[in-house]
């Protein structure tokens, strides 16, 4: 989950004017780079 501060960090990056689609792709990104570490720190890996 990612907290409002990130949320807010992502939006003060954007320009005045923005797509809103631009910043649902960069919090869904935040959002899945979140999960990954958290997967990691619990050593929930995948190894070849």
């Amino acid at each position: 989950m990612l907290t409002k501060n990130e949320v807010l960090k992502t939006i003060n990056s954007l320009h005045e004017k923005f797509e809103a689609e631009a910043l649902i792709e960069k919090n869904v990104l935040l959002e899945k780079l979140h999960i990954g570490l958290l997967q990691s720190e619990n050593g929930n890996l995948i190894s070849k």
